[in-house]
């Protein structure tokens, strides 16, 4: 079943709706990981379909510019399509305002859950759900489609006292409206539950897919994969992969490069994620202050900010250390792939570390989210191979315990099989 209809018998698959604000294309995050899921989904006997809007300003790629779709009317059609097997329609939002375009984006669903050749078994949310979302969770429920929302970040807190309250009681109010919510941690679920968050609350971590995400099998492999890159084979690598955003602390990172570039003479920088600050007017002052440490450090040009890429296993098999200095997440990804690449990784504390993540310094190194603390353990994880390949090897093996991405596939199509039976 699609949205242009299907032949399959009912009862050979459940028919998931996976609806965000900006899915496609996809452009990292829980959209990302859950379109790496699909292929497995299928698998098991889910059939995915995908209702995606567009992305908010800062998230523009050079594929949105040069497909011209902004210049279309708000609530448009932009794309009606199969893509890699799997139907995509995506609709105009508005750049701003989270409620306005959730309305629009809900209006849609609603509208294709009411048509006779469409409607699905279950609707999987990802991304954030604003308030607004509410009166259309409640019409959901009343067509009798079981809803999950996929609770991926934990949500910043206003610094308000009375904004915070009303902000926790109307995010409690619109959850007991899901008939599920998955999170990626026990933390994340302990934060809901310290909420008075009533409703079920599945706990499935973040699949990994151990086989594109490895060590090198030789050292012959990994200097084939730096020519291909352009890494030269005597230079070392830190990595940091996230948005270039003040969330992702690229900003202290930054901060303690100016000391490692002038400690390694042959230290490159490599910086994997969109570049918000460069679309959003609001960051305009932290854009300006990464540049200004990109040039205090004298080293210019051993700074590379990637943008998007696809290839990030390549990266991660190419480097010799991640630097994770998050303010605020769930369950990072790109630490659980770095893991299962067997490259070491150093973090910071951040809001929404579960112990879910493994063992500080023994799968991971943890460090003060301070520039000194962070040059100090980079430089001693780079001087010293003996721990780059015991943190290495730990996380591989702690990831390949927990996070298989196969046993993630096999607990989310039970999940989506079990709600759709009760479906009225």
């Amino acid at each position: 079943m699609g949205f242009s209809g299907s032949t399959k018998p009912k009862d050979q698959y459940v028919n998931l709706l996976l609806v965000s604000p900006d899915f496609f294309p996809t452009r990292g995050g829980a959209e990302l990981r859950f379109w790496r899921y699909l292929p497995g989904f299928r698998q098991r006997g889910i059939s995915s379909q995908i209702l995606s809007g567009t992305p908010v300003a800062r998230k523009l790629r050079a594929v949105d510019i040069e497909s011209k779709w902004y210049q279309q009317e708000i609530g448009s059609l932009i794309v009606e399509n199969t893509v890699e097997g799997f139907p995509i329609r995506q609709i105009r939002l508005p750049d701003r305002g989270p409620s306005k375009r959730s309305i629009i984006l809900n209006k849609e669903l609603l509208r294709l859950c009411k048509e006779s050749r469409y409607c699905p078994d279950v609707v999987q949310f990802l991304s954030s759900l604003p308030p607004s979302a509410g009166i259309y969770l409640k019409k959901l429920h009343a067509l009798g489609i079981p809803s999950v929302f996929a609770y991926t970040l934990p949500g910043k807190h206003p610094s308000n006292p009375l904004k915070r309250i009303l902000r926790k009681v109307s995010f409690r109010s619109l959850c007991h409206k899901l008939d599920c919510i998955i999170t990626a941690s026990i933390a994340t679920k302990n934060l809901l539950l310290q909420m008075g968050v009533k409703s079920r609350i599945e706990v499935i971590p973040n699949g990994v897919d151990l086989k594109r995400f490895r060590a090198p099998q030789s050292e012959s492999e990994r200097m084939d994969l730096r020519a291909k890159l352009g890494i030269d084979s005597k230079s070392q690598v830190i990595l940091s992969i996230g948005a270039i955003h003040p969330r992702k602390g690229v900003d202290i990172l930054l901060e303690s490069w100016i000391l490692l570039a002038k400690r390694f003479p042959d230290l490159h920088l490599y910086l994997i994620g969109m570049r918000h600050d460069l679309n959003a007017s609001e960051l305009s002052g932290f854009s300006n202050r990464l540049d200004e440490m990109v040039r205090a450090s004298n080293a210019v040009e051993r700074v590379h900010f990637m943008g998007y890429i696809e290839n990030v296993d390549e990266y991660l098999k190419a480097a010799d250390v991640l630097v994770f200095p998050s303010r605020r997440e769930g369950m990072p990804n790109a630490v659980l792939e770095a893991m299962a690449s067997g490259l070491p990784c150093v973090l910071t504390p951040f809001i929404g570390l579960s112990p879910d993540l493994g063992k500080a310094n023994h799968e991971y190194l943890l460090v003060d989210h301070d520039f000194k603390a962070i040059e100090d353990t980079v430089s001693s994880v780079l001087e010293n191979h003996d721990l780059q390949n015991r943190l290495g090897a730990n996380g591989r093996k702690w990831v390949e315990n927990t996070m298989d991405i196969q046993d993630v596939l096999n607990r989310y199509a039970q999940l989506y099989k079990n709600l759709s039976k009760s479906k009225i």
